[in-house]
C-alpha cells in the first residue's frame, strides 16, 4: 500500500551536469544525478510525520534519501536491482 507519492521529472541535460560533481566528491555518478531537494524534503516529511516501521528502497540511487537519515527506521530493505558490477559482468 502507498498512502502518498512524490513524482518529479528528470531533465537529462541538467542531471548530467549534476552528476559531474561526483568527480569532485568521490560519490557515485548516480547519487547527484538522482538527487532532488524536493524529493529529500518529501522523504524528510514522511519519516517525521508517518514514522514508518519499515522502508523499502528500490535501487541504490534512492538509498541516499533514507539510509543515513536520522529518522531511518530499524527495518530497512534495499533492493540493489541496479548493481553496476553485476550489470557490467553480464555485458562482458
Amino acid at each position: 500500500m502507498c498512502a502518498s507519492k512524490c513524482v518529479l521529472p528528470l531533465r537529462p541535460n541538467i542531471q548530467k551536469i549534476k552528476a559531474s560533481r561526483a568527480f569532485l566528491t568521490g560519490a557515485s555518478l548516480s547519487e547527484p544525478y538522482f538527487f532532488d531537494r524536493k524529493l529529500q524534503k518529501w522523504v524528510d516529511n514522511i519519516l517525521s510525520t508517518e514514522k514508518p516501521d519499515a522502508v523499502l528502497i528500490f535501487s541504490s540511487a534512492m538509498a541516499q534519501y533514507v539510509y543515513q537519515h536520522p529518522l531511518c527506521p530499524k527495518n530497512l530493505v534495499i533492493d540493489f536491482v541496479d548493481v553496476d558490477s553485476d550489470k557490467w559482468l553480464q555485458y562482458a
